[in-house]
């Protein structure tokens, strides 16, 4: 690999782990500042709940105490002017004890004026507007005076009945995580002392180690007087948040790593081909070279008289350049075909072909060509024909039976079987040479590839091969190719009938 290329793929390398890295903290930045707005919103929430499940309990009581006082048969009301200060004071008495040192008396501007008997309406004001100052001097501070006997007992037993309670602090609790969109389970803690420490754990313990909130004190005098919240997991209300900005942060690393995966196989596979075109522009010189040679040599040979006299040596000197013009032509037609194969569409010219006489002809032009010993047996029915182009026919078979010599040891033997199946002609062309390895099988007909290794010292122009099936597929047929190391190599060529 070129030096260039090893730095730009470090680069790409590099950019996309600097990305992921980036990616990576900026989502763990905002995961943990999730997590700060998570405690945050459920202590805000839980304080909310406390407070709110207290107001309730208020509102139950107060109500309670105004329904208690309406009862004649338990509390007398009774107003009388105050001439010094000069407004309606009202007294609450127990009809138990009129005389009640302990009764309750005050006055209040919004209901300054007498209580007639059987004012209903007045007398509820009065009530409620009584009720509402226990709740505020008493209730919300969490303390009651001694009042008169029988609603001080009242207040005291109604202030018992209606203590804290975390059923219906979950109710209330509830509602102001919902309104914050957590949704996530709690449990209650209840502690006789306070505690206000909450060490939070670290950032990816979080969902191991429970988060909990700040004690509110629950003014049980006996026990359980101060209350927390223990979140088991964030996890809901962190996804609910982040569920975006990950998924997109995903599929954003996932877009970079496939451009930069791309753009490696681009790079590696241009780098591939101009390294396979190289390969290729030195074996077709060789390949022109060989015969132009060796016509050369014929020539000048035929240029001596006494060669021209000798009808046998010319003869056999005419015959070489023949067939090296031969092979030349075959070469440029080749070259020229697979050029144009994308610019132009070809249509074979299609005539009846005895497969036999095509097969035997073949077989003795490579005995002759042959510079090991060639043993070819062959399995063809005499009146076997195909519809096919004959140039390109006989092409591609001579294409496969030269590799088939060629990649042979140091003596050849093939088998050439032709058949019909399923409506097309069969031609299989077996060798026992030296074989492939399963890898190259699927490269093995692209265009300029050559098998590598022990192969590589068999000069060749890697178009052989890519020509026969280009040669295929004009004619709608299909192809195959077997082979092992070591077991030789078996070609089908299937032709349509």
């Amino acid at each position: 690999m070129p030096q260039n290329t090893r730095y730009l793929l470090s680069a790409c390398l590099f950019a996309i782990v600097a990305f992921l890295f980036i990616q990576f903290y900026w989502i763990k930045t905002y995961y943990a500042s999730t997590l700060v707005n998570f405690e945050r919103d459920i202590n805000l929430a839980f304080e909310d709940g406390v407070k709110k499940e207290f107001m309730l309990r208020c509102d139950t009581i107060q109500q309670a105490i105004e329904n208690n006082l309406l009862d004649s048969s338990k509390f007398v009301i009774s107003s009388k002017f105050h001439p010094t200060e000069k407004v309606q004071v009202y007294t609450i008495r127990s009809t138990k004890d009129r005389k009640d040192k302990f009764s309750a008396s005050f006055s209040k501007l919004q209901l300054n004026q007498p209580l007639a008997k059987g004012d209903v309406s007045l007398k509820r004001k009065i009530a409620a507007a009584f009720a509402q100052n226990i709740r505020q001097e008493d209730l919300e501070n969490h303390f009651f005076y001694y009042r008169t006997q029988d609603l001080g007992r009242y207040i005291e037993e109604k202030t018992n009945h209606y203590q804290f309670d975390t059923a219906s602090l979950r109710k209330t609790f509830n509602y102001y995580l919902n309104s914050r969109g957590i949704k996530s389970n709690y449990t209650f803690i209840l502690k006789d002392k306070d505690s206000t420490l909450n060490n939070g754990p670290k950032l990816f313990n979080r969902f191991k180690q429970p988060i909990i909130t700040k004690s509110l004190p629950t003014y049980i005098l006996e026990k359980n007087s101060y209350v927390r919240a223990s979140f088991t997991s964030p996890f809901g209300y962190v996804i609910s948040r982040t569920w975006l900005l990950i998924a997109s942060s995903m599929v954003l690393m996932v877009i970079v790593c496939y451009l930069v995966w791309f753009l490696t196989k681009t790079l590696l596979s241009a780098q591939k081909v101009a390294i396979i075109k190289e390969d290729f522009i030195s074996n077709i010189t060789h390949e022109f070279k060989t015969p132009i040679a060796t016509v050369a040599v014929a020539a000048e040979a035929l240029e001596d008289a006494s060669t021209i006299q000798n009808s046998e040596k010319r003869n056999r000197y005419l015959s070489h350049i023949k067939n090296e013009a031969q092979r030349l032509n075959l070469l440029v037609d080749q070259v020229m075909s697979l050029s144009l194969q994308n610019q132009t569409a070809y249509t074979p010219h299609k005539e009846t072909i005895v497969v036999s006489e095509v097969i035997n002809q073949l077989v003795k032009l490579h005995q002759i060509k042959a510079d090991k010993p060639l043993l070819v047996n062959t399995n063809i029915p005499e009146r076997l024909t195909v519809e096919a182009d004959k140039s390109q026919f006989y092409h591609a078979l001579n294409n496969i039976m030269d590799n088939a010599i060629k990649y042979s040891a140091n003596e050849v033997n093939l088998q050439v079987n032709a058949y019909d199946k399923n409506g097309f002609m069969v031609i299989e062309i077996i060798d026992k040479g030296i074989g492939m390895e399963k890898s190259e099988l699927k490269l093995i007909f692209d265009k300029f590839y050559r098998v590598k290794n022990q192969y590589h010292t068999i000069k060749g122009h890697g178009l052989g091969l890519t020509f026969v099936k280009q040669i295929i597929e004009q004619h709608h047929g299909w192809y195959k190719i077997d082979s092992e190391i070591n077991n030789g190599t078996k070609v089908t060529l299937a032709w349509p009938q």
